[in-house]
């Protein structure tokens, strides 16, 4: 009997020391994730790191752990189709002007999809603990950041202008962005405001679907109405048109889906549809109706009426295959020199008739530098991605396809589909939508 009591003690303990080691485990994989996310929100250029990281370690998994390999390697459509539409970008690099970044720039994106897929894998075997540790974690980040990105919206990045009249050495590459008066940086320009709400928008359904996996307590209701403060802040004060018209699309997808997710699935595929099928002759469209010259459009939007239409324009010259992935900036600047040369600079309006660094609408990119034959594949990626939308637990759709409105609708206005921090702020809200759908939590509400 002594020794059975030994025996049942030991194991008690080996137990405690064991269920010990899991909370440790679990409140490190907390605390390092949302310092992740609080980072991403706050150096927005980070992302392309702090996204690579998950991947690439994943990746690593499945090639030296058997019992990750074991799984197969989970690709689904979606996957395929993505990394379809970056094997052809990848391909264009033998007629691109900037074949070294229409190499690199699409390996950046088949990393991220190949690791996503696997670690769709690894969250669904993983322990409940861990998985509610970093659900935990993002949505902190999240709200941290965020709350931070909101103060610094509605008081004119008040931290930032201290931190650099307070150290002078951050100012340095930066001079461009700083309005100085005696000496004293009063202004910082919205280049990285901007960029931060990005990330913020690009978060907010993630953010929202985990939100779903908490148990209702105090915490969760405070949680809820910050949430709704931070999409209130930047709705209304943000700087960031796209980010604005983002995360209305989103609100609209989302309450929509509420309703009707099949419809709204259906809408969002029609409307997808068209933004890939028929971009070119809409910005076309736009510059006829002379919307370039109508003082009631804001600067930045007559602008992109110039650039959207200069870039149609460069369409027909190679409307199969492209001019190459990433090569716009490269071919507007040898274009530039040599209408400096010759002194024919064309002007429309306001503005240089050019196709500037990028075409400020990613549907439209899609087109210039990887022709029809690239617009079809991101038109089946879209697709993809929507029908994965409807194949996950009904309470997760609207959150999903929300989140689909909101990628479409920043992508439509602003950036470039080769930006690797744009990338990396899709794919950690990608981890954290895997991270919610796998969370025990989750699958609760679902049912």
């Amino acid at each position: 009997m002594f020794a059975e009591f030994i025996v049942i003690v030991e194991t008690t303990s080996a137990e405690r020391s064991r269920t010990a080691d899991r909370a440790g485990h679990a409140r490190a994989i907390m605390i390092v994730t949302a310092c992740m996310v609080a980072f991403a929100i706050v150096f927005p250029r980070s992302t392309t790191t702090l996204f690579l990281i998950p991947a690439v370690v994943a990746l690593a998994a499945w090639f030296v752990l058997p019992a990750v390999r074991m799984r197969g390697f989970p690709l689904n459509a979606v996957s395929l189709a993505v990394l379809g539409f970056a094997g052809w970008s990848l391909l264009s690099a033998g007629w691109s002007a900037a074949p070294l970044a229409s190499l690199t720039k699409p390996l950046f994106m088949i990393a991220g999809a190949a690791g996503i897929a696997v670690l769709a894998g690894i969250a669904r075997d993983s322990e409940p603990e861990i998985l509610a540790a970093a659900g935990h974690g993002i949505l902190f980040g999240f709200l941290g950041g965020a709350a931070m990105v909101c103060f610094e919206t509605v008081t004119d990045q008040a931290i930032s202008q201290w931190f650099v009249n307070t150290f002078a050495k951050l100012r340095e590459g930066f001079e461009k962005q700083l309005i100085m008066k005696d000496g004293v940086v009063v202004r910082i320009s919205d280049t990285n405001i901007n960029r931060r709400a990005t990330v913020v928008t690009l978060l907010m359904a993630p953010a929202a679907l985990l939100l779903t996996t908490l148990a209702e307590s105090a915490f969760r209701r405070w949680a809820t109405a910050l949430f709704v403060a931070i999409c209130a802040i930047l709705l209304v004060f943000s700087s960031h048109q796209s980010s604005q018209a983002a995360i209305l699309a989103g609100a609209i997808a989302f309450g929509l889906a509420k309703l009707t997710p099949a419809w709204t699935c259906r809408s969002l595929a029609a409307a997808w549809c068209a933004a890939c099928l028929l971009v070119v002759p809409f910005a076309s469209l736009l510059h006829n109706a002379n919307l370039h010259k109508n003082d009631a459009v804001f600067n930045s939007a007559r602008h992109r009426v110039v650039i959207w239409n200069a870039t149609a324009e460069g369409v027909k010259k190679s409307p199969v295959i492209g001019i190459g992935a990433d090569a716009t900036a490269t071919l507007t600047l040898i274009q530039k020199k040599a209408q400096e040369a010759a002194g024919t600079v064309v002007k429309d309006g306001a503005y240089d008739v050019t196709t500037g660094r990028h075409a400020h609408n990613v549907f439209l990119q899609v087109w210039y530098e990887l022709g029809g034959i690239g617009a079809l594949l991101f038109l089946v990626a879209g697709l993809a991605s929507l029908a994965q939308c409807m194949k996950a637990p009904a309470k997760a759709q609207p959150f999903l396809l929300a989140q689909f409105a909101v990628v479409a609708a920043m992508i439509a206005f602003s950036f470039s589909v080769w930006q690797l921090w744009l990338q990396g702020a899709v794919g950690l809200g990608l981890i954290a939508i895997l991270t919610a759908l796998a969370a025990p939590a989750f699958q609760k509400v679902a049912r």
